[in-house]
C-alpha cells in the first residue's frame, strides 16, 4: 500500500476519534464548532502529510487546508474555542500518526537496503567473472 494511501487511511481514523472526543457530529455546516474542528483536523493532519492528502481526510480543497496552515496563529489567540480542539486534535493524532509515518519510512528503508543488497551481489558476481 502506497504512503498517502497509508496516511489518509489513519488520518480519516484519527479524524472520527477527534470527532468523537470532542463529541461533535461531523457535518459540512460552517457554524464555528464544526469549521474549528475541521480547522484544526487539517493543521494538525498537515504536519503528517502534504496539503493534497490531508484534504481528501477533510474532504476539502487543499488551499482550504493552506488557509488552515496559515491561520493557525491566529486561530489559537483570537478565535474561542479553537484551541481546545486544536489540542485535543495534536493529542489523537500524535498517538495514531506517529506510529504510522515511522512504520512506513522503515518499510521504505528495508526496501532500499534489498535493492542495494541485489546490486551488490550483482556486481561481487561480476568481480569474480573478472578475476577468473
Amino acid at each position: 500500500m502506497r504512503k498517502s494511501t497509508q496516511l489518509q487511511n489513519m488520518g480519516a481514523i484519527a479524524a472520527q476519534e477527534i470527532y468523537k472526543a470532542l463529541n461533535i457530529e461531523p457535518t459540512n455546516r460552517r457554524n464555528p464548532e464544526q469549521t474549528q474542528t475541521r480547522a484544526a483536523i487539517g493543521t494538525v493532519l498537515r504536519s503528517y502529510m502534504s496539503d493534497t492528502n490531508t484534504s481528501k481526510v477533510l474532504g476539502r480543497d487543499r488551499s482550504t487546508v493552506c488557509y488552515y496552515v496559515r491561520n493557525h496563529e491566529n486561530n489559537m489567540t483570537h478565535w474561542k474555542g479553537y484551541a481546545q480542539k486544536y489540542n485535543t486534535a495534536r493529542g489523537i493524532c500524535e498517538m495514531y500518526m506517529t506510529n504510522v509515518a515511522r512504520d512506513y519510512d522503515i518499510s521504505v528503508i528495508d526496501r532500499r537496503i534489498s535493492q542495494y543488497q541485489k546490486k551488490i551481489n550483482e556486481l561481487q558476481l561480476e568481480k569474480k567473472k573478472l578475476s577468473s
